[in-house]
Formats: structure tokens, C-alpha cells, sequence
């Protein structure tokens, strides 16, 4: 019997800036969600490259391919040395689409247009005494 294997990701990014970016990743451990969440919300007003460089390494492990290139056109390698040297938005912006793919909450569907309460909510709900003839 052969064992389960889960599937490589195409992450997905909102910022026009990255239309064409291709990046391939492996999903990422409950432990590396936890420690990328909590570095990208402590980004904010700090230097994300040295947030993130303890992880590099592990993050650069994820990537399973990238067409990522340099101006020149000369491939970037998908190490922890090709990310750093990538500005930190780029970098930001791959580990928060990993983020948004490793989700654990699905999101909500669309509320109902309709405002008008339940046939249930609206009936009286009062206990009713113990004597039926009173």
C-alpha cells in the first residue's frame, strides 16, 4: 500500500505588481503558519527582511519552483540566499499568499439579501401553564 501524498500549491497574488509570478509550494506545517503569522504581524513598521531571516531557510524549503528572475534575466534560486536577495515587499507578498492557501477558515458565503426573520423566530415562545383548561 503507498502512503498519502498531499499536493503542491500555485500561489495565487492579489497585487497586479506580480502578474506572472509563478510560485509552487508545498504546504507549510501547523509550526511554520504559526511562527510566519506571527512574524508578518510584527512586520508592520519594521524591517520585514530581518523578521524573516531566521525562517529563510525553512521557508526556502517550501518552494518547490518559482520563475522568479533577475533583471537580467538570470533565474533566482529557490534558496534562503535567492530570497534574500528579493526586496522585502516581494518576499512579504509570497509568504502571505502561502498564508491565505495554508488557511485553516474557509471563508463565509454571501449573507442572505433577506432581511425578514424566521417563521420560528417570530412565534411567541411563552410556557404555557400546567392546567390546559385555564
Amino acid at each position: 500500500m503507498s502512503g498519502f501524498r498531499r499536493s503542491l500549491v500555485r500561489l495565487v497574488f492579489s497585487d497586479p505588481e506580480y502578474t506572472g509570478l509563478l510560485v509552487v509550494c508545498k504546504r507549510p506545517s501547523i509550526g511554520m503558519i504559526i511562527a510566519l503569522s506571527d512574524a508578518r504581524d510584527r512586520a508592520a513598521g519594521t524591517s520585514i527582511a530581518s523578521m524573516l531571516d531566521p525562517m529563510l531557510v525553512d521557508f526556502a524549503g517550501l518552494i518547490a519552483e518559482w520563475n522568479l528572475e533577475e533583471h537580467d534575466g538570470t533565474p533566482v534560486p529557490v534558496t534562503a540566499g535567492g530570497l534574500r536577495t528579493q526586496d522585502p515587499a516581494l518576499v512579504l507578498a509570497i509568504v502571505t499568499a502561502l498564508m491565505e492557501v495554508a488557511s485553516v477558515t474557509a471563508p463565509l458565503g454571501p449573507r442572505s439579501s433577506d432581511g425578514d426573520p424566521s417563521l420560528e423566530e417570530s412565534m411567541p415562545m411563552e410556557t404555557s401553564s400546567g392546567n390546559p383548561e385555564s
